[in-house]
């Protein structure tokens, strides 16, 4: 019988080091810089890695018998994989999820961040190492060989599940990305929760009442007047483990530091225990201006369904309806992640994006934005000529310079520090010149600035060199740790140990003007008033697809989703993101609350009972002026859940002053296969929809069709594209832009049911 010993002795064995040359080599560098100390489950995660390549290994072996070319592709597709894990894994400390595949069908994302390459030399040593193994590899493996290779990889794969998981060791090292996605496949239950709730905050109350707006606490605010307007800064992803002082409450003293915030820490209210809910900038954003939990689990985020149709009174119309001028600035595009439509809707007057800094003379700039100092210093001109005026103004702003690939000007601190931290330093930096503005101009003395963030980053070791020593649940649980500073009249010196959130800042806004009253609606406590009674606190981790909570002892519950284990933990001292905490016994009917409110939290159904339309552009007309592919439009990411249907309807005018003409492409698809497949059949493969026509000047395009699923599809986009074929430009106004999500009525035929694809002279008025 042909076993793996007989396999090592040829070239026949060249294959699986060609699979195994990737992920092993990445996870060397990757303990090597991350890791603090060596554990047995590191060899869990290298036997995941071998368990994989083995099952893989007859597809390059089949593949061999044709041409080994396509050997050469199969592996040059699993290194790409295994290295965009690795950055995954340093960027965000969390393996890659399928569930993201989806934001690649965005330019914004796709140019900003994922083609950008951190090791670009250890990437091409990879892929010609993997090439050349195939390459020398045999063209005709027996037959037997993968036999062995399926049959050792399964049992492997067997004597893997039973191996127990620890929350002690971060979940890279021990699963290989592909076999924590299989993972996700098998137990569909870890993925989007269907909620049976249309009702999410109803439902979130019904569980746990302490949710709801609470002012019982005594306000430690003085007598003296108060700020007649308010700057909300979101800093995107600084964490409250950057600011030293805040640091120290939870026993670290070794933490990267950001020296400007901490100053501002030391001097005005800061919070040590300021928890983000969860990660990624929609949910956070939308915590913050909406004063209600975002999606603990994964599933549409609240932001995309609340930009198509509001259910809920957010913080900008209460304070448009007391007579505030309302205000969002950020130097992103503004459609990535539908901000255009939901910052609109949730009740600012005044949006800035990516458009308001073209002209400016920044410092450096990406497809993300200008650089913080320069967003900053266009931000300051903004709030000089509000503050000129008698209407008072809230104004909300979100950075992008600390969003990944990081924006700062070249040769910046030279090279003391990584890309990351650079950033970071830059952002400090930034933030410190704006408050001195604020300062100078004498806008602080009438006006509340809190600084906090979308959200954390996590932990980073003082030293560069220097690997962080904590271990994997306590530098998991930091990716919760945000930041708030609050600076402004009558608000004092003082630092705040208690837990608050991201779901507490709509409402203390409200009770610092003293118009609490018009936030009964909105969940939490204020900021600035001490509690007697300590609470539940709800947060997860979408990237790692965990759910955690502090109870009302103070004790910490986390479950990770992946293998579905809850672990209860006492705490010393309330340090909630300290490596020293003692295990209790979770019980799963009196801690089972915090993952059946992760269950509750996610959006089901809303807005009338029939449907939820979403207004494609925000602006109907967009002009093609590049021989290159320009986005239109695209970016939702939405879920269609069994049962539901989605309906689009296009009609665009072309129109060109010199004849041109513009290729047109359209499509809808899900964004991840991982919640779409049935065992052993692609129900996708007829369930997307992808067309491309030319325009000239004088030529509208009707499209209408509808894509009724078989099953739930995670991550659907519907995307527009064009690009100049001829002439110098192209006008296309979009007359009709409609995505509607339905349940009800007459559901279509599944998959794809084309009504119309039409070109027909424009009817000139």
């Amino acid at each position: 019988m042909t076993t793996l010993r007989d396999i090592r002795l040829d070239r026949s064995s060249l294959p699986l080091l060609a699979l195994l040359f990737a992920p092993v080599v990445l996870r060397g560098v990757l303990l090597a810089d991350l890791a603090p100390s060596a554990s047995v489950q590191d060899l869990r995660g290298v036997l995941s890695d071998l368990a994989i390549a083995l099952l893989l290994l007859p597809a390059v072996f089949a593949a061999g018998r044709l041409t080994r070319w396509i050997g050469v592709a199969i592996v040059a597709g699993w290194t790409l994989l295994q290295y965009a894990n690795y950055e995954t894994v340093v960027e965000l400390g969390s393996l890659a999820s399928a569930l993201d595949l989806r934001f690649l069908g965005d330019s914004t994302f796709l140019l900003g961040s994922a083609l950008e390459v951190a090791r670009p030399v250890l990437l091409g040593a990879l892929l010609v190492a993997g090439a050349v193994a195939v390459r020398l590899a045999p063209a005709a493996v027996p037959w037997l060989h993968s036999g062995a290779s399926l049959a050792v990889g399964a049992a492997l794969a067997m004597l893997l599940a039973l191996w127990p998981w620890s929350d002690e060791v971060a979940l890279w090292r021990q699963t290989n990305v592909v076999q924590r996605n299989l993972n996700l496949l098998v137990r569909p239950s870890d993925g989007p929760a269907r909620s049976a709730f249309r009702d999410p905050p109803s439902a979130m109350l019904a569980l746990d009442p302490q949710l709801a707006a609470d002012l019982g606490g005594r306000s430690f605010l003085g007598a003296g007047p108060r700020a007649r307007n308010v700057i909300l800064v979101s800093l995107e992803s600084v964490a409250g483990a950057f600011i030293p002082t805040l640091a120290a409450d939870h026993g670290h003293s070794d933490l990267f530091s950001l020296p400007e915030l901490d100053a501002l820490a030391r001097d005005h209210l800061s919070y040590s225990t300021f928890i983000n809910h969860n990660r990624k900038t929609n949910r956070g954003m939308y915590t913050l201006v909406c004063g209600e939990p975002p999606n603990l689990l994964p599933g549409t985020p609240k932001m995309s369904v609340h930009a198509a149709g509001g259910w809920r009174t957010c913080l900008p119309q209460v304070m448009r309806e007391l007579g505030f001028e309302t205000v969002y600035m950020q130097s992103a595009p503004l459609p990535f992640m539908f901000k255009d439509q939901f910052m609109s809707r949730a009740g600012f007057d005044v949006l800035y994006g990516y458009a308001h800094f073209e002209t400016m003379n920044a410092y450096e700039r990406s497809h993300w934005g200008v650089d913080d100092r320069a967003f900053f210093e266009k931000t300051l001109e903004t709030v000089e000529e509000l503050h000129r005026q008698e209407q008072p103004f809230f104004l909300t702003l979100l950075t992008v310079g600390t969003h990944h690939p990081y924006v700062f000007p070249r040769g910046y601190e030279g090279k003391t520090y990584g890309r990351k931290r650079r950033a970071l330093r830059y952002a400090d930096l930034s933030i410190g010149e704006f408050v001195r503005g604020l300062s100078a101009s004498g806008i602080l003395e009438d006006t509340l600035v809190l600084i906090t963030s979308d959200e954390s980053a996590g932990m980073e070791s003082k030293n560069s060199f220097k690997k962080l020593e904590v271990d994997g649940l306590t530098d998991a649980l930091s990716q919760n740790w945000g930041t708030m500073i609050v600076l402004g009249p009558d608000v004092g010196r003082r630092r705040v140990r208690e837990p608050f959130g991201q779901v507490d800042v709509a409402l203390s806004i409200l009770d610092y003007l003293g118009h609490a009253d018009r936030g009964a609606h909105f969940f939490g406590r204020s900021l600035f008033r001490q509690y007697d009674e300590p609470r539940r606190m709800y947060f997860a981790n979408t990237n790692k697809l965990s759910v955690s909570g502090l109870d009302k002892q103070g004790n910490l519950v986390h479950c990770g989703a992946v293998h579905g284990i809850c672990s209860k933990y006492a705490l010393h001292d309330g340090q909630v993101f300290r490596s020293e905490r003692e295990p209790l016994d979770y019980d799963e009917e009196r801690d089972g609350v915090f993952f059946e409110m992760a269950k509750r939290s996610v959006q089901a159904e809303q807005g009338d009972p029939v449907r939820i339309d979403y207004k494609l552009l925000a602006n109907p007309s967009v002009v093609i002026d590049q021989p290159s592919k320009q986005v239109i439009q695209g970016g939702q990411y939405l879920d269609l859940k069994q049962g539901q249907w989605a309906e689009v309807e296009l009609e665009i005018e072309a129109r060109s002053p010199d004849n041109a003409i513009v290729s047109f492409w359209h499509y809808m698809k899900s964004g991840s296969k991982t919640w779409a497949l049935e065992r052993g059949k692609n129900v996708l493969e007829r369930e997307e929809f992808w067309r491309e026509v030319r325009l000239q000047d004088g030529q509208t395009l009707k499209v209408r069709y509808t894509l009724a699923p078989k099953q739930l599809m995670q991550g659907v986009r519907c995307q527009s594209s064009a690009k100049l074929i001829k002439g110098s430009e192209m006008e296309l106004f979009f007359k009709q832009a409609r995505l509607s999500i339905r349940w009800a009525g007459r559901r279509p035929p599944e998959g794809i049911e084309l009504l119309e694809w039409e070109v027909v002279p424009t009817e000139r008025d």
